[in-house]
């Protein structure tokens, strides 16, 4: 007679399962990919008030990013 395993959810040390790093981990990276492209963008247009607000945003997100 064979027994159902219980299925162990692979958590981290902060409780968080491996699926929802990586979901969050692939929405982090189209926020940046979406942010350098909107300052691309404003750059070419020769806007420096948003270029410079994007580039704060998209380095704090980098920083965030990379300590996670």
């Amino acid at each position: 007679m064979y027994r159902k395993r219980k299925k162990s959810k692979n958590r981290s040390s902060n409780g968080r399962t491996q699926k929802d790093v990586i979901m969050e981990t692939k929405k982090t990276n189209s926020t940046i990919e979406m942010l350098q492209y909107q300052l691309r963008r404003y750059k070419s247009m020769r806007k420096g008030a948003e270029c410079q607000a994007l580039q704060i945003k998209l380095n704090k997100l980098r920083s965030q990013h990379a300590n996670a």
